[in-house]
């Protein structure tokens, strides 16, 4: 491959960046500033997505965010060589070892002081050593650990699925080198937000997939009896994988099941074929995108929303509230990436957390975005992300918000108020004469925060009675609102916006999982209002009485 081609297999990279930042952070204090770098790196390679010229022509990393001279340099060897010497010395400790520090009670810093001065490599060593030695001699607390490999073994951890695909890559290109073919199937594929293990389709039987599995170095220990089908594992944070062998199906039929849901599956009958497509053409049966498999809703044909149908980029913060980036330098980047206009919508003025904007501060926004706009091609509107206080009401008067282009109506506080107060809070809100936009509506955080508690059906009722449309927020962490709730929007027929909810020029590409869930809610183009051209879109959600 030529340095000036520009394929670079960023999946991949930034999985391996992630490994370096995890295994550094890992030796101790002084390793963590080096394994946040690394992480940072990562962040930086997913978002903004380098080509191969621009990794390897000297000192252009060093222009992106958060990549340093030493960070650089090995993003160029991974590149170039495909391999990293850094790597390759962390990885003289076993993924076993950090398995065993997703564990509470133990972490993996302790974990790596466990393996090197008591050569204790995982848990099946641990739980030998602890009867045998006792947890005192291990500086540990039995009961602790007891407990936190209960924990472990009853809930493995899950990811999110901006985490678990690039781990999917480098596990597909680890079976390719060994000449098995190997395809992303179940939660992941599907593009749900949580994805509780990772599975693989393999062709190859499971004695063979098992041996070439256990040798991925991210992988800690086989879980599954030998040769038995799946075969199960655990990854060096907890993360278990699954790896599906035909067992007598075709390769199509193999993969169609693997991806599922059952139901979904059930409408293919017995049908075998070479692919997935097939197999549904010998059941008789159109083929469905995975993402839409699991609404047995769906019409029988759809026509999706793309990620290039999107014109304006909604919900974005810069350096005057929490973001970490100029006006400027959002919109160029949001410029670079094809889009048509940008709303920038800073926290408001109750939200000290972020910076919020008085509106002397707010002010002087506008003046900045102003003189930006006279720089750059892209269209700037002026917005603001206003709290949902806890009586209902926004936190600027109505003379504010009407000078806007942009409301965006969040609530960030008292997520725990009881379902009666929370239903009655958005509804006031929702009835505010202005056109707004609810923001991340569930407030819900994957893997971290349960949803709001809420009567949504009321709520629904309400906002397709009102001027608003309601976010799908594409932040990773957020992928807010659910599919399963854009449906019950949908056909009510409330307007949405999808957004990436951006506070830097690399988190600007969340638009992707903002879309993957309205795909999963089934919503075609014309249901998206930031699918307008700049004029149409202002005059749909321009906040005037």
């Amino acid at each position: 491959m030529s340095v000036s081609d520009p394929v670079v297999d960023h999946d991949a990279l930034v999985a391996d960046l992630r490994e370096i930042a995890l295994r550094t952070a890992a030796l101790g204090k002084k390793k963590r500033y080096a394994g946040k770098a690394f992480h940072e790196a990562a962040r930086t390679i997913e978002g903004l997505r380098p080509d191969r010229a621009t990794i390897l022509r000297p000192g252009a990393l060093e222009k992106l965010q958060s990549i340093g001279k030493s960070t650089a340099a090995e993003i160029r060897h991974l590149v170039r060589e495909g391999r990293s010497p850094r790597l390759d010395e962390l990885r003289r400790i076993p993924a076993s070892v950090f398995e065993m520090g997703a564990v509470d009670g133990i972490g993996t810093t302790e974990a790596v002081r466990l393996f090197e001065e008591e050569g204790i490599d995982g848990i099946d060593d641990l739980m030998r050593r602890l009867q045998e030695d006792g947890a005192a001699e291990l500086g540990l607390s039995v009961d602790e650990i007891r407990k936190g490999l209960e924990r472990y073994e009853a809930t493995p951890p899950g990811h999110r699925l901006p985490v678990a695909l690039p781990i999917a890559e480098t596990l597909i290109r680890h079976f390719g080198r060994a000449g098995v073919r190997a395809e992303l199937v179940g939660a992941a594929r599907r593009l749900e937000a949580a994805v509780p293990e990772l599975e693989l389709a393999v062709d190859a039987d499971a004695a063979h997939a098992e041996v070439i599995l256990e040798s991925h170095p991210r992988i800690a220990r086989i879980v599954s009896a030998d040769g038995e089908s799946p075969v199960r594992a655990r990854a060096m944070d907890g993360f278990v994988i699954v790896v599906h062998s035909p067992n007598g199906r075709s390769w199509g039929r193999l993969v169609a099941e693997t991806t599922g849901p059952a139901d979904y599956v059930a409408t293919l009958g017995d049908a075998e074929g070479d692919d997935e497509l097939a197999v549904h053409t010998a059941a008789g049966v159109s083929w469905v995108p995975p993402e839409r498999r699991d609404d047995p809703t769906r019409p029988a044909s759809e026509t999706l929303i793309e990620e290039r149908d999107l014109q304006g980029m909604v919900h974005c913060h810069t350096l005057y509230s929490d973001g970490n980036q100029t006006i400027e330098e959002m919109a160029r980047a949001a410029e670079a990436r094809g889009f048509r206009y940008l709303t920038i919508t800073d926290h408001s003025q109750t939200a000290h957390y972020a910076k919020g904007l008085k509106v002397d501060q707010m002010k002087r926004q506008w003046e900045e975005l102003d003189a930006v706009q006279e720089k750059v091609g892209i269209r700037l509107l002026k917005g603001i992300e206003s709290d949902i206080l806890k009586d209902g009401s926004l936190d600027y008067d109505d003379d504010v918000l009407e000078q806007l282009d942009v409301v965006i109506a969040s609530i960030h506080t008292r997520h725990k108020l009881d379902e009666d107060a929370m239903t009655a809070r958005i509804i006031k809100a929702l009835r505010h004469p202005c056109f707004k936009i609810w923001g991340h509506p569930l407030g819900r955080l994957i893997l971290g925060r349960d949803p709001v508690p809420c009567r949504l059906e009321e709520i629904f009722d309400v906002a397709s009675e009102e001027r608003c449309a309601i976010e799908i927020n594409g932040d990773p962490h957020r992928m807010d609102l659910p599919p399963e709730h854009v449906r019950a929007a949908r056909d009510r027929g409330i307007p949405f916006v999808v957004s990436s909810d951006a506070h830097s020029t690399r988190t600007l590409h969340y638009t992707r999982w903002g879309i993957s869930v309205a795909r999963r809610g089934g919503l075609a183009k014309d249901a998206v209002l930031n699918t307008l051209d700049a004029d149409e879109f202002v005059d749909r959600v321009r906040p005037y009485h």
